[in-house]
């Protein structure tokens, strides 16, 4: 049932980003960011660590703004000995600063999570130069680990990430 909602979730998300709209306008770039768990985990899971995403955004005017991202953390995050990756979207609302929420899931080794996270977000994102937007970021997911956790499926951590990425115009 959880992953009929998230795919579900997906396919609304990815419909909005690319939905037709005269005034939208369409930007890709990546990032890197920073996640802490908020809770100290013993074994193999890492507290903390660093990470790299891919993003591509759909501008629907002032303040509205859709986002997919694809979210690449190092072996150890969410206690996968595999690096994880985290497909992800947000609806954005703001300019230019923005909150957000959002949702994905974690897959790991051939293996989803067992059931999708709640992100929220809060940013700051503008153009640095024409055509070259800048996105500062803090993240807050609400994550269950079971499914690719190898050591320990009952442990889980809320997890938040620190980002920044740049983005070009389409």
């Amino acid at each position: 049932m959880r992953k009929t909602m998230l795919f579900v979730v997906a396919v609304i998300g990815f419909g909005i980003l690319l939905s037709t709209n005269a005034m939208a306008q369409n930007r890709v770039g990546g990032g890197l960011h920073y996640w802490w768990n908020n809770d100290e985990l013993k074994g193999p899971a890492k507290n903390d660590g660093v990470g790299a995403y891919v993003s591509f955004q759909r501008d629907f005017g002032a303040w509205w703004r859709g986002e997919a991202d694809a979210e690449v953390f190092e072996d150890g995050f969410a206690g996968s000995p595999d690096p994880v990756l985290a497909p992800q979207v947000f609806l954005l609302f703001g300019a230019p600063v923005y909150v957000g929420v959002g949702g994905g899931i974690l897959f790991s080794d051939s293996n989803f999570a067992d059931a999708p996270f709640l992100a929220f977000r809060v940013g700051l994102d503008f153009e640095l130069f024409e055509g070259i937007h800048v996105d500062i970021n803090a993240n807050y997911q609400f994550s269950q680990w079971g499914g690719i956790n190898k050591s320990a499926s009952d442990k889980d951590s809320d997890v938040a990430v620190a980002g920044v990425a740049v983005r070009w115009d389409l």
